[in-house]
């Protein structure tokens, strides 16, 4: 569910996903960015957002920061910056716990296929709902008010002691709500882009290490295991293969003298 993360001066709402991992989405109603975190480097990314706070267990540690995101309707201070044109968004959310508990992280505007996902696709089904719901009701009324016609044609007119309610008119009603005809006509949003489904490229996971040297291990092992450029230029030239030629003496009275090779003799 979408939540409002900061109402001015700029607008964003925010998403939290534990479905798979933990997941963070926030929007400002045209981009989207996200980012997405493991348990174990979620709890790694509260320790060093709260640094010099002792936490008695991870437990609690990850309750706090769930409900940080969840709640953000409780938060005493929101940060937004926006850097590297839009691609990124640096954000520190501030809760209170008794002390000042703290997120900062920092995420990454998504791909196109997954802004159709998270947002067009959904609001395409909202929007549809909408629309199956009004025709629904406005077919519903019209049929109550025939009912009702067809009774006092009948019966004669309905005693009330109240005011009575207006019949429903559906052309009023229409000109008035008219935002779906105006985008959409009166067609219907075809069935194959609402239940369209979209391979997600795969998105990056900070590398879980015990360690920042390790890290520098396996990236080691990494840049010695690729070949560079460089690398593969030298190869293409120590292993090309090596022409014989022909020795040539200097032309005499004009003419060129070629050496021949003398063929051993085979006793």
């Amino acid at each position: 569910m979408w939540k409002l993360l900061q109402e001015s001066p700029t607008a964003y709402a925010i998403q939290f996903n534990k479905e798979n991992g933990y997941e963070i989405f926030i929007t400002d109603f045209i981009y989207l960015w996200h980012v997405y975190f493991t348990e174990r480097t979620f709890l790694t990314q509260l320790k060093e957002s709260n640094d010099g706070i002792e936490f008695e267990n991870d437990s609690q540690l990850l309750q706090d920061g769930i409900k940080l995101l969840v709640q953000p309707e409780n938060l005493k201070k929101v940060n937004v910056f926006e850097e590297n044109e839009k691609r990124n968004l640096s954000i520190t959310l501030v809760m209170s716990c008794g002390f000042r508990f703290k997120l900062k992280c920092r995420l990454s505007r998504v791909s196109d296929e997954m802004m159709f996902q998270k947002i067009t696709q959904n609001l395409l089904k909202i929007i549809n709902d909408l629309w199956m719901s009004q025709t629904i009701l406005r077919n519903t009324l019209n049929k109550k008010d025939k009912e009702l016609t067809a009774y006092k044609t009948k019966f004669g007119e309905i005693q009330h002691k109240h005011k009575k309610t207006e019949p429903f008119n559906d052309e009023l009603h229409m000109n008035t709500h008219n935002m779906y005809e105006t985008h959409f006509g009166g067609s219907a949003i075809p069935s194959s882009i609402l239940q369209k489904t979209i391979v997600l490229p795969k998105q990056p996971i900070k590398a879980e290490c015990s360690s920042e040297s390790e890290l520098q291990t396996i990236q080691i092992k990494q840049e010695i295991m690729t070949p560079t450029t460089e690398d593969q230029n030298h190869f293409a030239v120590n292993h090309s293969v090596k022409r014989e030629t022909t020795k040539v003496d200097p032309p005499v009275n004009g003419r060129v003298c070629v050496k021949k090779k003398r063929k051993g003799l085979n006793f």
